[in-house]
């Protein structure tokens, strides 16, 4: 079920609206939690998952899935997992999530509260997680690459992040490119097991433009004859 509306502007009317839908399943931008399940690591993959697609995704906690039921958290518990939330996204996920999701805690009219988050895609490339926060750590260069599928998080394989990279790469130029760009390649080639299939990518564009030039001039200096 694709949702436009930003999670900031959601209240207890949209909640009812989204249990009458014959469509509010669980889908590519959209997961329920009835509660956090105290587990950080599997959270995170949740966030970076949805933020590594084209349409980015909302997480309602407090909801049952199956049946559809509004279930709600009180507000204590609300504020513990905002706290929560925020010391996981700064911690371990490469680059920083930018711009970092929206928390909205949606007032249900029996006092409860459902903790709308809204994730927003990445415009290119994609978020890592490492898999250690200690740069002491051999695992600190090592990272693990998700992405949200129809209702359920995926880890990428490396043909799959290398999927990514054409579309990410094309056009770079290797003098004045942007912080972003930077920042992408740095995380990549700190990941021993891309390093390789980045070198040889660039490398490939390198010979294939050469050979491009060389092609265009031949070319040229046939015309001229």
């Amino acid at each position: 079920m694709k949702i436009n509306k930003p999670i900031l502007d959601w209240t207890e009317k949209d909640l009812k609206k989204l249990r009458k839908s014959s469509h509010n399943l669980e889908d590519k931008n959209l997961e329920y939690k009835e509660r956090y399940s105290k587990d950080p690591d599997e959270l995170r993959r949740d966030i970076v998952s949805f933020a590594n697609t084209d349409i980015g995704g909302y997480i309602l906690f407090g909801i049952q899935d199956d049946p559809f039921e509004i279930i709600g958290m009180e507000r204590e518990e609300v504020d513990n997992l905002k706290n929560t939330i925020n010391n996981i996204i700064w911690r371990s996920i490469d680059p920083h999530l930018d711009p970092p999701p929206d928390l909205n805690p949606i007032y249900l009219s029996n006092g409860l509260y459902i903790l709308g988050m809204q994730i927003f895609p990445k415009k290119q490339g994609l978020y890592g997680i490492r898999k250690s926060d200690n740069p002491n750590n051999s695992d600190f260069k090592f990272y693990t690459f998700w992405v949200r599928m129809d209702g359920n998080k995926n880890q990428l394989t490396m043909k799959e992040v290398n999927s990514y990279m054409p579309g990410y790469y094309e056009g770079i130029e290797f003098k004045g490119m942007k912080e972003s760009k930077l920042q992408a390649i740095s995380m990549l080639q700190n990941n021993p097991f891309m390093k390789k299939e980045l070198e040889n990518y660039l490398q490939n564009r390198k010979y294939k433009k050469l050979h491009e030039d060389r092609a265009r001039k031949s070319s040229k200096r046939f015309r001229n004859k």
